[in-house]
């Protein structure tokens, strides 16, 4: 492995031709500057020290070592301090063959308070590999904006249920978690974790439903069908048919020519009976009374259903058979064959208000997103 030296001014003109070799910041994996210069092929005895620090470098996995020679001090390249001035982390030239280009990592400095800053910046690295990783498939249910570029991300993962994760720098330009920090989302993200939070890593986009944000329905209904997910998932427990469902609703509302009112009625209805709060709507929830030969009925939402004239009460909304008949059968269908329901715009009217009523009363959470379907 060649070893590699340079001076702190100047030195740069009248190296001798070598192997190629990239300006690294002690600490990190990731180049200071994109500039390349030949470094001359020597072992460490042929250099004078130059008034510099040597450091240890690692070429890469299974690589093996170089030694450098730390350069320039001072809180950023470009900007050398005193030769007494070593607050900052120092910089080195490290010559590597090309094979292990773009994976040299100075890891410490020899001496000095940019060789501390340096080992800290070691353990930090070392830390981060030991803590654990995770790849987790899974949707983005909300953000929350965070500091300057930060998000706090809610994902529904198939894996592991409900989770909160932050994305660090996702709000920048050119950041690589930009585009999986929106909602909607689907992707396969990979969270380390560390002091019991999670922190996203990267993420494979699979999906961004992007049709949704382009029709206010369309993005009205998607958001309901978040909330509503985040009412009903429980952190840390996988849910598996809430996952699916969520899927297949948010792919027919945004890709489907369908009213998305009517979809996110089904995802309602089907999402509760998923949870145990199917309501009730072939007798009575008071009196048990047989609905199905009545004309006139109501909706309770305190009662967990359709109720008989006799046991309505002042919360109670009018219904119709016909809108009973019609949540019976979404819920007999299969995730595939939501895009299947078509309501007449008065079982619309009607399932909607009692649907939502009753949803906002069992989740204890209201919903404003159905204010825009």
């Amino acid at each position: 492995m060649g070893l590699a030296g340079g001076r702190a001014k100047g030195a740069a003109a009248d190296m001798p031709a070598g192997r190629p070799a990239t300006l690294f910041r002690l600490g990190s994996h990731r180049p200071v500057s994109g500039k390349r210069r030949a470094l001359p092929d020597r072992p460490l005895g042929a250099f004078p020290a130059w008034g510099g620090r040597w450091a240890l470098g690692q070429t890469g996995p299974g690589l093996g070592l170089a030694i450098c020679q730390v350069v320039r001090w001072g809180a950023g390249f470009g900007k050398a301090g005193p030769s007494g001035d070593n607050r900052g982390l120092g910089h080195g030239w490290i010559s590597f063959p090309k094979e292990a280009d773009q994976s040299a990592q100075v890891i410490f400095s020899i001496g000095g308070k940019a060789g501390e800053h340096a080992k800290q910046s070691l353990t930090k690295m070392e830390r981060r590999k030991a803590m654990p990783t995770w790849t987790l498939t899974g949707i983005v249910l909300r953000y929350a904006n965070y500091r300057d570029s930060d998000r706090i991300l809610t994902i529904l993962t198939r894996e592991r249920g409900k989770l909160s994760a932050a994305a660090r720098g996702c709000r920048k330009p050119n950041s690589r978690l930009f585009g999986c920090s929106e909602l909607f989302t689907y992707g396969e993200y990979v969270l380390f974790e560390g002091k019991g939070k999670m922190t996203v890593d990267n993420c494979d986009v699979r999906e961004r439903f992007y049709p949704l944000r382009e029709d206010v329905g369309r993005f009205a209904a998607g958001a309901y069908m978040l909330s509503v997910t985040e009412a009903i998932a429980a952190p840390g427990q996988p849910n598996e048919g809430l996952f699916a469902l969520l899927y297949y609703a948010l792919s027919y509302a945004a890709y489907k020519e369908q009213n998305p009112t009517d979809l996110a009625i089904c995802f309602l209805a089907r999402c509760l009976a998923l949870q145990g709060y199917a309501p009730r709507l072939t007798h009575c929830a008071r009196c048990g009374q047989d609905l199905r030969h009545l004309n006139q009925l109501s909706f309770s939402p305190r009662a967990g259903g359709a109720v008989c004239m006799d046991c309505r009460d002042g919360d109670s909304l009018e219904i119709s058979p016909l809108a009973l008949e019609a949540v019976r059968r979404m819920l007999l269908l299969s995730n595939q064959d939501m895009d299947r329901v078509v309501l007449p715009e008065a079982v619309r009217c009607q399932l909607k208000a009692a649907l939502h009523a009753y949803g906002e009363y069992v989740l204890e959470r209201p919903f404003r997103a159905m204010e825009q379907l």
